[in-house]
């Protein structure tokens, strides 16, 4: 990223654009492999694809926000102005680990959808998901059992 230089010695960072997320084509050939899912959680970004592609196929913020007015959810890159709802965003992330895992749930799910993936039953890839370093191990038990008991992931 390129910094701008300003006035004197100021330097800024450009603003961040972020595109709306698209729905993934989920072929025949992806659903007879069956190819991992990888799923690297940063911490201000989520990025979703398939192990053997060489960039993931999803890009979108780790946060969701409900609006006050509509009480719509907004999820990821769409939510446009994220100043106009900032005390009503939600991540799952407390100091880079997973703590909400209902945060976690609602972002996963709109992060399978987004890949074609139909979630309501059972995910049938396996999924590899990248975590900080030094995540205790019962947080890293509650995203297995989030796993396997709500997703039933093999």
């Amino acid at each position: 990223m390129k910094m701008i230089r300003g006035e004197g010695d100021i330097y800024m960072f450009p603003e961040q654009k972020h595109l709306q997320d698209y729905y993934c084509s989920y072929d025949a050939q992806i659903r007879d492999s069956k190819p991992p899912i990888v799923v690297d959680y940063g911490s201000s970004n989520c990025r979703m694809g398939w192990a053997g592609e060489t960039k993931p196929r999803l890009t979108f913020r780790n946060l969701f926000a409900k609006s006050r007015k509509d009480s719509e959810i907004q999820i990821g890159n769409a939510i446009g102005n994220i100043e106009a709802v900032r005390q009503t965003t939600k991540s799952p992330f407390d100091r880079n680990l997973v703590t909400h895992f209902e945060a976690f749930e609602t972002l996963m799910d709109y992060g399978l959808s987004r890949l074609g993936i139909d979630s309501e039953g059972k995910v049938d890839h396996p999924v590899c998901i990248t975590e900080c370093l030094g995540n205790p191990n019962f947080l890293r038990h509650n995203l297995s059992q989030v796993l396997f008991e709500l997703y039933g992931v093999p």
